[in-house]
């Protein structure tokens, strides 16, 4: 019989998960205990929550981004739970834990196991120890442990209110008076490696300090190989200077690891320009989370947030706040006044401090590389604007890849007859080839939160119109696309979320003559850039002497 604990705040994976565990887990009593936690309590809280509820002895706390593939696993950690003296159990871990700066593997080998294979890596059928295998410190994302042993030892909510080296503790105060196991024959699968960045930075200092657990005792040389394995395992993550700068001073080093030091320093210093997140908003409380978290997730780090609201009725503001306080990089929130929705896009706008502006709508998602891979093309061509492509999902997170709206608007550079194989760059002179019927009444380009664009293109084009409801955003593109080239990657990067509570699907319901605009720019702007059978109609209707002209030049 077992409790499975999960915190969440991504339904779609929550989802996914529960149906992965009812088909693999076997002919075992069990129950499911989502703790919904979009960021408003740390992990420990949020599993001490789960735990009080359960009603059976053993226990599992586990990550939602996660599938298990063995079948009738629920019996297989029967073997586990009937341990005698047993603590945590856990998929990966090491012997020893050391006070030093870092996670659980020190990076000798024989000392740390893996028993869990990572999403993007080759699968790796594990040889198994000899069983029991004791460790002493285990990683989170799978943690078993029973009732009895959690009431005596809860995850540490008291001092641990973040989401990182939870895991660590409860192992070294378990280890106390009890013995820590790796499970080594369940196949499973996280889809994440893990984030070590800034946040991960400061929560291994934070923890650090702390001088009460019953760590190892180590050699100098020992502390030496601790040293050059994290540094040089950090060097590749995206780590502020700051950061990098702090977990040097904590780490230390000497004349045998200077090097590796150093290069952890300066390695991946880059003067990155800084990107503005500007998110509009108004009443998003329901999806605000998940776009502000995505934020978080970014692999690129010099980052500032604008969240201009317009007069909330429910807790955005509150959500905002939250975020605030935990994001490793300034959040500026103000309060609008509501004036329309391309007020409140110009306000965020006009706020940002960044070279470049990224737009976040409060429905919608970025892919962890969404910033890095745009700031990256952006920057190598030498361009002003970049678009992605986007995935379309719905309410709940799961993906729209099929129906009316999706076969319309799902792909709209390709129902416009602009094939993208890895990237473009488009300039006026390609409206030429492309189906006017078909981008003379929708969007070529995206939504804003699938575009990236510099101050300097938003300080030259001006400001979005305020006169607009529905069309102002391809109406900016259009003008934009008058003086500048622009990017469209192949790469979907943003997640664009399709509800009836958007701004723009209620717009959509209200037929106005919004939509005959773009048909109108593209003739006064674009005339000589568009298909030549369109060139002819227009011409011909808006000066009729020359029909006759022609006419005659026939006659004649």
């Amino acid at each position: 019989m077992l409790s499975i604990i999960i915190s969440t705040y991504k339904p779609n994976l929550l989802q996914q998960l529960t149906q992965n565990i009812a088909e693999t887990i076997g002919d075992i009593d069990y129950e499911i205990i989502p703790i919904h936690n979009p960021g408003i309590m740390g992990i420990c809280e949020a599993y001490n929550k789960g735990a009080i509820q359960a009603i059976y002895d053993n226990l599992l706390f586990i990550h939602e981004d996660v599938k298990l593939y063995s079948e009738n696993w629920g019996q297989l950690l029967e073997k586990y739970y009937n341990l005698p003296n047993l603590g945590v159990l856990g998929l990966a871990g090491n012997k020893r834990k050391f006070h030093l700066p870092y996670g659980f593997h020190s990076g000798f080998p024989g000392e740390g196991f893996m028993y869990l294979n990572h999403t993007g890596h080759k699968k790796v059928i594990f040889e198994q120890p000899e069983f029991p295998l004791e460790v002493k410190v285990i990683d989170g994302v799978f943690i078993g442990i029973r009732k009895k042993v959690w009431e005596e030892f809860p995850f540490n909510e008291k001092e641990l209110n973040g989401f990182h080296f939870y895991d660590i503790d409860i192992s070294l105060r378990t280890s106390q008076k009890f013995k820590n196991y790796l499970v080594t024959d369940l196949d499973f699968e996280h889809f994440s490696e893990g984030n070590f960045g800034d946040q991960w930075i400061e929560a291994c200092i934070n923890f650090n300090r702390k001088k009460t657990y019953n760590y190892d005792p180590y050699t100098p040389k020992e502390r030496r190989d601790v040293r050059n394995f994290w540094y040089d395992r950090l060097q590749r993550e995206k780590i502020s200077f700051f950061h990098r700068l702090r977990y040097f001073s904590a780490m230390g080093v000497n004349k045998d690891t200077l090097v590796s030091g150093l290069d952890f320093l300066f390695k991946r210093l880059e003067i990155s320009p800084l990107v503005s997140v500007c998110i509009p908003t108004k009443n998003g409380a329901k999806f605000l989370n998940q776009a502000l978290d995505s934020v978080l997730d970014q692999s690129y780090t010099n980052l500032e947030v604008i969240i201009s609201d317009d007069a909330s009725q429910d807790n955005t503001l509150e959500i905002a706040e939250n975020f605030k306080k935990k994001a490793p990089f300034p959040v500026y929130i103000y309060q609008h006044q509501p004036q329309g929705i391309a007020a409140n896009w110009n306000h965020s706008v006009e706020k940002a401090h960044g070279k470049y502006i990224k737009f976040l709508f409060q429905d919608d998602v970025l892919e962890k590389s969404c910033i890095e891979r745009m700031m990256n093309f952006l920057q190598k061509n030498r361009l002003q604007i970049v678009f992605c492509k986007r995935t379309i999902i719905n309410e709940d997170s799961q993906i729209i890849d099929s129906g009316d709206w999706f076969n319309q608007y799902g792909d709209l550079q390709k129902n416009a007859g602009l094939l993208i194989k890895n990237y473009t760059i488009f300039s006026k002179k390609n409206l030429k080839d492309l189906d006017f019927n078909r981008y003379s009444l929708d969007n070529l380009f995206g939504e804003p939160t699938a575009c990236l664009f510099s101050k300097k293109l938003y300080l030259s084009v001006g400001e979005f119109n305020n006169s607009l409801k529905q069309i102002l955003d391809y109406e900016y593109w259009l003008r934009a696309l008058q003086k500048y080239k622009i990017g469209i990657l192949e790469k979907k990067l943003v997640q664009f979320r399709l509800h009836g509570d958007q701004a723009s699907y209620k717009n959509s319901e209200s037929l106005n003559e919004e939509y005959k605009l773009p048909r109108k720019i593209l003739y006064e702007k674009f005339l000589w850039n568009i298909e030549k059978k369109h060139l002819k109609y227009y011409l011909k209707n808006k000066y009729p002497f020359l029909s006759k002209l022609n006419a005659l030049r026939y006659r004649n």
